[in-house]
């Protein structure tokens, strides 16, 4: 004797998720026809879905919203002698150079570079130093406040802390050299995690809080991963 159902008991269910599914397919199939019958219509479609819509968001946000206020902070709006502080060539344009370049066209505006090392690490040092030269000419940096400090004891090296008070001391001496009222450098896990970029955060911090009256030292933090310090008259 068979105790198995008859197969026709499976009907109801297998004709109901037909019905059920039929009508999306249809609908997605007849879309995707008609987008291949009208090659113009997917062209279009391409184009502003990727360059079009792009395009307008990149100029929206580059030349309309840069400039907002709740976007830059005071400081950087007002600062009239910039130091950029890094420890290696090409740490300025990997990091930076939208910070650098922010008001660019502003006369009144002095930029300076401080790069504590050559990046001599893998024994290319002098073409870094090269580079640097050229980045700086790129990043509107006069020849001479482009300086490549590469003082013996803050060599490249991931495995080495540099001596924050040496950092303290040598930045220190341009701070006052070209009366520097926003210094830019990294923020306090050195953005990429190099421990010379760290120990360079930490020297720049120890400098910023132990500054000397009359000038009241503040630490600001971008909207970007680094550190921006101020010194304002109090």
């Amino acid at each position: 004797m068979n105790n198995f159902p008859a197969s026709k008991s499976l009907t109801p269910s297998i004709h109901t998720a037909q019905q059920t599914n039929g009508p999306m397919l249809h609908l997605i199939t007849h879309l995707i026809q008609r987008i291949w019958r009208r090659p113009v219509t997917l062209a279009l479609t391409f184009l502003t879905v990727f360059l079009i819509a792009p395009l307008f968001l990149y100029h929206l946000l580059a030349y309309y919203l840069a400039n907002d206020p709740r976007l830059v902070p005071s400081a950087f709006r007002t600062a009239k002698n910039i130091l950029l502080v890094t420890a290696h060539p090409d740490d300025e344009t990997l990091f930076f150079s939208p910070s650098i370049l922010y008001r660019n066209d502003d006369a009144t505006v002095t930029r300076g570079l401080l790069a504590l090392s050559s990046g001599n690490y893998e024994g290319i040092g002098d073409i870094r130093r090269s580079e640097l030269q050229r980045s700086c000419a790129e990043l509107g940096i006069k020849r001479e406040r482009c300086v490549n400090l590469d003082h013996y004891e803050l060599q490249d090296n991931p495995q080495k802390w540099w001596r924050e008070d040496l950092i303290e001391e040598l930045v220190g001496e341009y701070v006052k050299k070209w009366n520097i009222d926003l210094i830019i450098t990294f923020d306090d896990g050195g953005i990429s995690g190099h421990v010379n970029h760290r120990a360079v955060s930490a020297g720049v911090s120890d400098l910023v809080n132990t500054y000397p009256k009359p000038h009241k030292a503040h630490q600001r933090t971008h909207y970007r991963p680094n550190s921006f310090y101020e010194n304002t008259p109090v």
